[in-house]
Parts: C-alpha cells; sequence; structure tokens
C-alpha cells in the first residue's frame, strides 16, 4: 500500500519533481480519525496528516531501509521530472488535533518504516 510500495517494486522512471513534498498518514490513523470525528459534531472540512511532510525521495529512502523491501530497494528509481517551483505544502491538522483531542498513532512515515511498525495489525478494538 502506498507509492513507496510502487516506486520500490515496479517503477525505473517516475515523471515527478523528488523534491516534491507529500504529506501523509497511517491507514490505521485516518481510520482513528474519523471514529473521532464521528464522535463529535463539529461542522467543517478537516485535513489531517501526520505533520511530517517528506519529499518523493525521502519517502523512497526510507522505504529502502524496511526489511521488506531490501532485495527490492537495489532498483534503481530515477524522478525525471523537473523540479516544482513550489514543491509542496506542510498541511497544518492542529485544528482537529485540537478539536477531537486526536493525535496520529504513528508519529512519522520514515519512524514507521525504521521501527518496523508495518508489521503491526490494526487493533479493531482500540477504534470503539
Amino acid at each position: 500500500r502506498g507509492p513507496h510500495n510502487y516506486w520500490v517494486r515496479t517503477a525505473t522512471s517516475l515523471p515527478a519533481s523528488p523534491g516534491g513534498l507529500i504529506n501523509l498518514l497511517h491507514y490505521d490513523d485516518a481510520a482513528r480519525a474519523v471514529v473521532a470525528a464521528m464522535r463529535k459534531t463539529v461542522p467543517g472540512v478537516f485535513v489531517l496528516s501526520d505533520g511530517c511532510p517528506m519529499s518523493r525521495q525521502e519517502i523512497l529512502d526510507s522505504a529502502r531501509k524496511c526489511p521488506d523491501y531490501a532485495e527490492d530497494g537495489e532498483k534503481i528509481l530515477e524522478f525525471t521530472g523537473p523540479r516544482d517551483k513550489i514543491e509542496g505544502k506542510k498541511l497544518d491538522s492542529s485544528h482537529f488535533r485540537e478539536t477531537f483531542q486526536w493525535k496520529p498513532e504513528f508519529e512519522s512515515f520514515g519512524k514507521f518504516m525504521a521501527e518496523g511498525e508495518y508489521e503491526r495489525e490494526l487493533n479493531v478494538a482500540s477504534l470503539m
């Protein structure tokens, strides 16, 4: 799941800037956020992320350090797109965090991959 899986295992060339920022949020954290929002009726539109955006290259480098991708990590992916004038934006989820007393369980994609958290199963009971 996620772009890193495709980039490490399949892609050899991607017409995108390596420095383009991507705001991430683990699937389990997204599920917990939905449950938190359903418990409290607050009007509005909320945007979520883990608060640690990473560039495409940083995501790829983090994934290559993960044991699950060790064999695939030797493939060379080249980002062939030009550098963008604006490489992306950092999303601010502080309003959602404060309103719903929520924070992501997974602090960042880099830490998630480095600590082997990808092997952990979702505890559905923790959502209730």
